[in-house]
């Protein structure tokens, strides 16, 4: 991570509207997700449900850090519901080792999965306050089971 990949996230706030700590929240999980995925790879025979992953990023310099964190489950208050709860952590040194195609891949799905539920969360926001208002739209598309409008930020 760099500088410029900071300036990256910086223009897809602008562009999307979205939060940039919102989509600094979503990388991290990205790389954390990454770097579990070629964990599990590397340690086959390990019982992955007890490891976890934490990345942190520096919203100024775009630095990284990794954590290595050891899980215990737990079971809740209830009795029922078993919780994961860190024991310990430790800072891994970050390495191309994750940088593998799985690896780029279970990022690139946890990035896109964030985007879309924060545009998501933003369209809701947007027009929860207007149930029950009148809007304008251009219709796009009608069929007999459903008629697609164009209500210019969003579609529905």
């Amino acid at each position: 991570m760099n500088v410029e990949m900071i300036a990256a996230l910086r223009e897809l706030e602008r562009e999307k509207g979205i939060a940039f700590d919102t989509i600094l929240q979503g990388l991290e999980e990205a790389m954390a997700a990454a770097y579990k995925s070629a964990w599990k790879q590397e340690h086959p025979d390990a019982d992955d449900d007890f490891v976890g992953f934490r990345a942190e990023i520096d919203p100024e310099t775009g630095e990284m850090r990794m954590f290595q964190q050891q899980l215990e489950e737990v079971e809740a208050e209830d009795g029922e519901t078993l919780v994961m709860k860190v024991l310990s952590e430790e800072e891994v040194t970050v390495t191309d080792d994750f940088k593998g195609r799985i690896g780029a891949q279970t990022a690139k799905q946890v990035i896109f999965q964030k985007l879309r539920d924060a545009e998501r969360e933003m369209t809701y926001e947007e027009f929860a306050g207007r149930e029950g208002d009148i809007v304008t739209g251009i219709v796009q598309q009608s069929e007999r089971r459903y008629t697609l409008l164009d209500l210019g930020k969003v579609e529905a």
